[in-house]
């Protein structure tokens, strides 16, 4: 039995959300319905996304010929809507859609950028729809790269990879400066390690993990040793990066809630700078 009530009701709803994610993850007919629902919004806010960047290029010290967009998973389907869908001022200059998925009817337009479309072989999600996308640049006559990966998955960007990872969700810690306000008046120089899981605002509000953020002081040291151990261990050095399989929940997460909840955020735009 619970004993805080406030902790019970979370848990709770985030069980039935994911349950409910889970659901529509496995029907592929139901989430192209949803993608067809809010695809073209994503794509309006990809459009924007790269004008906006554009726009004062110059004034940036950018090249405005040289400004592109790569997504991750959801992202991807925004960065390839992009590709397809685009006017003279909103048209990337390169596009790479990183195990993307859920897009079809690939009308592919004269000025199509060029593509580079990376995935692991064993992403059921993406490699079928890279695969085609694939197929329909090159016949276009476009600059296309394919690369998939032996293994890896759907959402290799963000599992367990190196040392500093979460034991309870397989999501990575990454260093957070101490806030002003947390300070609380005192000269405090050390940062923290937090959970990616913790995040809620990267999981449409609904967080993943509440395990406890790390003072990096403590931190660093221990980490520092166990480098140090495992470049001298070869064989300990492979064992750390081969792939390591994770909660189908951490699948889910990348997948349908980046899609439903935040397409647009998934998808990066790339300024390059201007060569002088």
């Amino acid at each position: 039995m619970c004993s805080n009530t406030g902790s019970c009701q979370r848990q709770y709803a985030t069980k039935t959300f994911f349950k409910e994610v889970d659901e529509a993850f496995s029907n592929h007919n139901k989430m192209r319905e949803l993608t067809r629902q809010i695809g073209p919004l994503a794509i309006a806010g990809g459009q924007q996304a790269m004008k906006v960047v554009r726009q004062p290029a110059s004034q940036w010290g950018l090249a405005p010929a040289r400004i592109g967009m790569i997504g991750f998973s959801a992202g991807g389907r925004v960065t390839v809507g992009v590709a397809l869908e685009h006017d003279a001022e909103s048209r990337p200059n390169f596009a790479a859609p990183i195990y993307g998925a859920l897009w079809e009817d690939l009308a592919v337009p004269a000025d199509a950028p060029p593509l580079f479309i990376a995935l692991a072989n064993d992403d059921e999600l993406a490699v079928d729809p890279s695969l085609a996308l694939y197929c329909a640049w090159r016949a276009a006559g476009h600059p296309v790269e394919l690369h998939i990966y032996a293994q890896g998955g759907h959402g290799f960007g963000m599992r367990k990879q190196g040392l500093l990872v979460c034991a309870c969700c397989g999501y990575a810690y990454y260093g957070k400066p101490i806030s002003p306000s947390a300070r609380k008046g005192h000269p405090r120089k050390y940062a923290y390690y937090r959970c990616i899981g913790s995040d809620a605002y990267r999981f449409g509000g609904v967080r993943l993990c509440w395990n406890k953020q790390l003072r990096t002081d403590l931190v660093d040291e221990a980490v520092w040793n166990e480098v140090c151990k495992l470049l001298e261990d070869p064989s300990r050095l492979e064992q750390e990066y081969r792939p390591i399989s994770i909660p189908k929940v951490c699948t889910i997460v990348g997948g349908v809630v980046a899609l439903v909840l935040a397409l647009v955020s998934a998808a990066v735009i790339v300024p390059v700078k201007r060569v002088r």
